[in-house]
């Protein structure tokens, strides 16, 4: 699973690119903060399919589960709109963590490494055969601490360089849309 900066800053850049105004008279301070944590709150919403790890040493069971479909990140991303004017852009990042955790991993896999696209009407997971993000081993004795070892540097590099290329590609949808 990309980790959560991954998906904060690809929410981020779905906002620069299909959000309102950014910054000059459009709104205060606050208000830019408000509207950029509602997207990083959207980009990463789907993951709190962890929080039962917290309690439960099993929790991980749950964790791409429903809230990792294509159905279930359009309902959390209708949910987390309602508390910003960037509706649109708050649906795309919850729904853009699913491509995301759906190229994690090694295909042949566990099947926890996938994600189950189209439930409610399937529960079978896919996985991208050519997968760009790696998988963390959250799932070991290291659990949630595995994704800060010097070992998944190399993780991280690709995250900054989707990060990257999504934020360019967000400031030309952003620059075309202003013309």
């Amino acid at each position: 699973m990309p980790s959560p900066l991954a998906h904060i800053g690809v929410a981020l850049a779905l906002g620069v690119a299909f959000g309102g105004p950014i910054g000059g008279n459009t709104g205060s301070r606050s208000a830019i903060l408000w509207r950029a944590g509602v997207l990083a709150f959207a980009g990463v919403a789907p993951d709190l399919d962890l929080v039962p790890v917290l309690w439960d040493p099993e929790g991980l069971r749950w964790h791409h589960g429903p809230s990792h479909s294509l159905c279930g990140a359009l309902l959390i991303g209708l949910f987390c709109s309602i508390f910003s004017k960037d509706r649109l852009a708050v649906v795309l990042a919850c729904l853009a963590h699913v491509p995301m955790d759906w190229s994690t991993g090694t295909p042949g896999a566990a099947a926890r490494y996938g994600v189950p696209l189209f439930w409610p009407y399937s529960e079978t997971k896919y996985i991208d055969s050519a997968a760009w993000f790696g998988a963390y081993g959250i799932d070991g004795a290291a659990g949630l601490s595995a994704m800060f070892s010097a070992s998944t540097l190399h993780y991280y590099l690709k995250e900054a360089a989707t990060v990257g290329v999504v934020g360019l590609m967000a400031l030309g949808i952003r620059r075309l849309r202003l013309r």
